[in-house]
């Protein structure tokens, strides 16, 4: 999916292959998205596992880079967890 936001484009790329069971799938997906903190455009790539279970429940496990989690900003310190 792309999509304009504040005069700039953003994208969703996201490919996913069933594997061995049904409802489990391999995943790979990257956002372009603006970091506001850092005031820049970034891809962020992350892969996984995804188990669409019959009875509704989801579980996904992943890697990510370049997620950001938090921010935490005092008076002269910004940490990013």
């Amino acid at each position: 999916a792309i999509y304009w936001s504040d005069n700039m484009w953003e994208a969703r790329l996201r490919y996913s292959r069933d594997i061995l069971l049904e409802g489990l799938s391999v995943f790979l997906e990257s956002d372009r998205l603006y970091d506001s903190d850092s005031e820049e455009i970034m891809w962020r790539p992350k892969w996984g596992l995804e188990y669409n279970a019959p009875n509704g429940w989801r579980a996904v496990l992943y890697q990510a880079q370049r997620e950001l989690i938090e921010t935490e900003m005092r008076p002269g310190v910004e940490q990013r967890f």
